[in-house]
């Protein structure tokens, strides 16, 4: 090889060198500046970023234009011309009655027949002592949801002008 030669293949290497480095730099270095303009151009008010914050000068723009807004709104009720003749305000709803809260209802039909089924199991003269206080409707309600032979039992077993007393509220009931 040549001495000029040598020099020239110096050359060609740097030459093919150089555009490697300038790409490496381009690459981390234009990023950085376009992301680094876009956020001054934010904050210079140039245009905006809609996750960055308001920038400054916007930020204290709209603030004063919002104090001008409120300024702005008395004086326009204050000169706005009053009606002739105002309309009658609606008269405030009535002040409803509290509601009376719903209290357990009693099921007479369901007593009836929960005191035939414990009855059924009793003799006819413990029944008669048991139903003495019963008023005849109250007891011809609980005969009628009872056995027929035990009902029968418990008629027998009652005084007769009772029975029939009770008998008679039985019929009408069943009618």
């Amino acid at each position: 090889m040549s001495a000029a030669a040598a020099p020239a293949d110096a050359k060609a290497k740097r030459k093919r060198k150089a555009p490697k480095a300038l790409i490496a730099v381009f690459a981390f270095l234009i990023p950085v500046l376009l992301l680094g303009g876009a956020t001054a151009g934010h904050f210079l008010g140039w245009f905006t970023i809609p996750f960055l914050p308001k920038p400054p000068a916007k930020a204290a723009a709209a603030q004063a234009e919002d104090k001008k807004e409120e300024e702005a709104e008395p004086k326009a009720e204050e000169e706005a011309p009053k009606p002739a003749a105002e309309a009658p305000k609606p008269a405030p709803p009535a002040a409803r009655a509290p509601q009376p809260t719903p209290q357990n209802t009693i099921d007479r039909e369901k007593g009836a027949e929960a005191i035939a089924e414990v009855w059924g199991g009793l003799k006819g003269a413990q029944l008669a002592e048991i139903s003495a206080n019963y008023a005849p409707g109250d007891l011809a309600r609980i005969i009628s949801k009872m056995d027929a032979r035990k009902a029968a039992e418990l008629l027998a077993a009652l005084e007769p002008e009772r029975a029939g007393a009770v008998s008679r509220e039985i019929e009408r009931q069943a009618s």
